[in-house]
């Protein structure tokens, strides 16, 4: 860590050296460099495997703006360019979040995520509750209350989204109180900052309890996992026919559509010595060998419809037939449903298997493409070139940003974030923000996949890249403007606010996960998940990964994410209007 020191030097140079002319955009540009390294760089230290990540760049910036307030040097930055930077870089992140998530969330969420959101919604609700309860007691003033619950839950779109909710406030009030609603607007990131830390050590605790409560045996919830997964999973498989049914010889395939589900299909087919594809108006006939691929619980069914299954790998028969894989990239393949593209039709090959991550599907023609995904098909290798044209597979066209859509979405965002929603019985309307609103449109779009010509696509390290640059921008400048009043206001009394913050975190959590495993039973992977995903903490996320040694917290995680990140900035929204 001899390098930290590095960056304090080298952000104590830009502000103070007299011979270098610097404008505001050099000066803040370097401020924000040396802040976001030196957090990054604290971020980056494990104790048994758990760090503060990017969260640690908010210690950092609190550290030099502490340093810049105390006179030792001047880290100020120009309020208009600091303002900037910070509203970009948090739109920037809950955009690229959503971006993640967005094109598996509604299908998740109709399938299985409903029950779970139920109870991440009421770990969120019972936190806002005790959060209401610190503001009505004078335990705190709304302001700080607000801070300590936002840093209870570790989510930083909520705390942004509650400072201008009293900055909004304060402008509607004028000279008769807005000065008093802008101080405690300037107080919410010192109670994020205060309850932060006691938060990510209070949900893993929370974990550990109820862990301990019930006994958890590790090994036995994962394998229970294992085996709903597999309930849950088509498992794609293989077998070869003989057909023996007289009602079937003599028939075209096209007309026994009934006889094959639309996840079963044809891969090859034998006839004496010659393999092939098999096209639609191929005519069947006895002793003919079809090779079907597909969901491996209908495949029987088909099997006995056709004759009888015979003990021979028509693969190995290859001929001038070759499988191989293919990368989804054009954009008129991306979202249209694996049909209409018509391989077989129009360029002669068979689409078996569609690979999308490290799951497989069946072909189905019903099934919707996304960017990089994998279709096997099988043909000649001169179909095999036309069918690749069809669909891209270009690696370079994969990773290469989609800009135009990118920013349209964002700027969609932006104006959605930026309407008024008046609710009744509120003295002001609600708004989703720069933290909701390009969420929300991120969500939308990413699920969409593709309008027009507009590919809604964004390489996984193209969003890691926003994801880490946003949340790293927002941190800094969050840090720098509340650093000269985070330790007075530990030294007025702040320091029960951890205490406050760590009641706001672990008794929902706890209270919960009781409740799930009691009268839900719950497996506890995906309880763990849930309850990580419901403070929006991805260090809790890794320790329930590192105890469980499984990935199946990460699921259930991704599936509350999205509802809670908005549950989260809408009710410290309303935190503040209503009780301040």
């Amino acid at each position: 860590m001899s390098y930290i020191p590095v960056f304090v030097a080298v952000g104590a140079a830009a502000a103070n050296s007299s011979g270098v002319v610097m404008g505001d955009v050099a000066r803040a540009m370097l401020v924000l460099s040396a802040v976001i390294a030196s957090g990054m760089a604290v971020g980056s230290l494990k104790v048994k495997g758990l760090g503060l990540g990017a969260a640690a760049v908010l210690f950092a910036g609190l550290a030099f703006g502490h340093l810049g307030g105390a006179g030792g040097f001047s880290f100020q930055i120009n309020a208009a360019i600091l303002e900037f930077a910070r509203d970009f870089g948090l739109a920037l992140f809950v955009y690229a979040v959503g971006m993640q998530v967005g094109p598996s969330f509604f299908g998740s969420l109709r399938k299985q995520g409903l029950g779970l959101n139920v109870l991440a919604l009421c770990v969120v609700l019972s936190g806002t509750i005790l959060a209401a309860g610190v503001i009505l007691f004078k335990l705190a003033n709304p302001g700080q209350s607000v801070g300590i619950y936002t840093g209870a839950v570790t989510n930083t779109p909520a705390m942004a989204a509650a400072g201008l909710a009293l900055e909004q406030m304060a402008q509607v009030a004028g000279d008769a109180g807005g000065g008093a609603l802008q101080t405690m607007r300037n107080q919410v990131p010192i109670g994020y900052a205060v309850a932060y830390p006691g938060a990510v050590a209070g949900i893993i605790g929370a974990l550990l309890l109820v862990k301990w409560i019930f006994k958890v045996d590790l090994t036995a919830e994962a394998r229970e996992h294992a085996r709903a997964l597999e309930v849950d999973a088509v498992a794609v498989s293989r077998i070869t026919v003989r057909v023996d049914n007289p009602g079937v010889a003599g028939r075209a395939l096209a007309d026994m559509t009934e006889l094959f589900p639309e996840d079963v299909v044809v891969s090859r087919l034998r006839r004496g010595e010659i393999t092939s594809v098999a096209p639609m108006d191929y005519v069947l006939a006895s002793g003919d060998k079809l090779l079907l691929v597909g969901d491996a619980r209908k495949l029987g069914i088909v099997a006995a419809c056709l004759g009888s299954v015979v003990d021979e790998d028509l693969q190995k028969h290859t001929g001038p037939l070759c499988s191989q894989r293919l990368l989804v990239t054009d954009r008129k393949a991306i979202g249209t449903r694996l049909g209409a593209l018509r391989l077989q039709e129009r360029h002669g090959v068979t689409a078996t298997r569609v690979y999308r991550g490290d799951r497989e599907f069946p072909a189905s023609r019903n099934l919707v493409l996304q960017a990089g995904d994998l279709v096997n098909v099988v043909g000649e290798q001169v179909h095999i070139g036309r069918a690749a044209a069809a669909v891209g597979n270009s690696l370079k066209a994969l990773n290469h940003p989609h800009f135009i859509p990118l920013f349209l979405g964002l700027g969609l965002g932006v104006l959605l974030g930026g309407l008024s929603i008046p609710i009744p019985g509120v003295p002001i309307p609600v708004k989703l923000g720069l933290a909701g609103g390009p969420l929300l449109v991120a969500l939308v779009t990413s699920s969409l996949l593709r309008v027009g010509p507009l590919v809604f696509y964004l390489p996984p390290n193209a969003l890691l890249f926003m994801r880490e640059l946003g949340i790293s921008l927002f941190l800094a400048c969050v840090g720098l403007k509340s650093g000269p009043d985070f330790w007075p206001s530990i030294e007025a009394g702040g320091a029960i606010w951890i205490l406050y913050g760590l009641v706001l975190t672990i008794i929902p959590l706890v209270v919960c996960g009781v409740v799930a495993r009691v009268f839900f039973k719950m497996n506890f992977l995906t309880l763990s998940g849930v309850l990580s995903g419901a403070m929006t903490d991805p260090p809790a996320l890794s320790f329930a990964q590192n105890i469980t040694q499984s990935e199946g917290a990460a699921v259930s995680y991704s599936l509350v994410y999205p509802l809670t990140m908005f549950l989260r900035i809408l009710t410290a929204q309303l935190l503040v209007i209503f009780l301040t």
